[in-house]
């Protein structure tokens, strides 16, 4: 049998979005209390690097050499305004529970001419967190 018949084919099967943040464990707090996330795991003392999760969506923060968000895009200047664009169902549910927890929503969900129906909330770092839905337009 050759190599690629004893061999699985490779799968990926997830990913972590990786947030420069300066404070860790501040962060991880607030991803939990805020936007409804669990802890996954808290490294270091003070931690250095943390995860989060939510359903199916996983992101870690690690804390950079120097401060500052370095890897926002607020920060680089671009035309987008998110930092991570989160697939969800039932936008409006969420939308609803996260201003009841005080997370800072820019405005309510709105229907956007490519077919999906956001809302953006801006984290305790300034990353922008885009939650979306397809309208089926």
């Amino acid at each position: 049998m050759s190599e690629s018949q004893d061999s699985p084919m490779p799968l990926l099967t997830g990913y972590a979005t990786v947030f420069l943040v300066d404070d860790v464990r501040a962060t991880v707090d607030h991803y939990v209390t805020v936007l409804g996330f669990k802890q996954d795991f808290l490294w270091g003392e003070p931690p250095a690097y943390a995860g989060v999760s939510r359903d199916k969506v996983a992101i870690n923060f690690a804390k950079p050499d120097q401060p500052g968000r370095l890897n926002s895009a607020a920060a680089a200047g671009t035309t987008t305004r998110a930092d991570l664009n989160i697939i969800v169902r039932g936008v409006h549910e969420l939308f609803r529970e996260l201003v009841q927890r005080g997370a800072r929503v820019t405005g309510p969900p709105m229907k956007e001419p490519y077919g999906i129906t956001n809302f953006h909330v801006d984290d305790l770092n300034g990353y922008c967190l885009c939650f979306g839905q397809a309208t089926g337009d």
